[in-house]
């Protein structure tokens, strides 16, 4: 059997955000790794858990600042596995 997908779920609306995480849990090849509703819970879960796909609401604010979509640098480094 090959690795699960790590996924982590980040939106600021709870009910849509556990239905995402309760239908991504029921596939055998996805483990849920963390769940997060701001885009500062998403900068950390990417940086302390690096999950395979951060499933993100694109609308998500950080603090004091626009929303990710708008971000023209990542937050973390690019890793290759070539």
């Amino acid at each position: 059997m090959s690795e699960k997908i790590r996924v982590a779920v980040v939106d600021d609306h709870p009910k849509l955000r556990e239905g995402l995480v309760r239908t991504l849990s029921d596939q055998g090849d996805i483990d849920i790794v963390g769940e997060g509703a701001s885009a500062d819970q998403a900068v950390e879960i990417a940086r302390q858990l690096s999950p395979d796909v951060i499933l993100l609401d694109m609308n998500i604010q950080a603090r004091d600042s626009p929303p990710l979509r708008k971000s023209r640098k990542l937050a973390l480094p690019f890793e290759s596995s070539a």
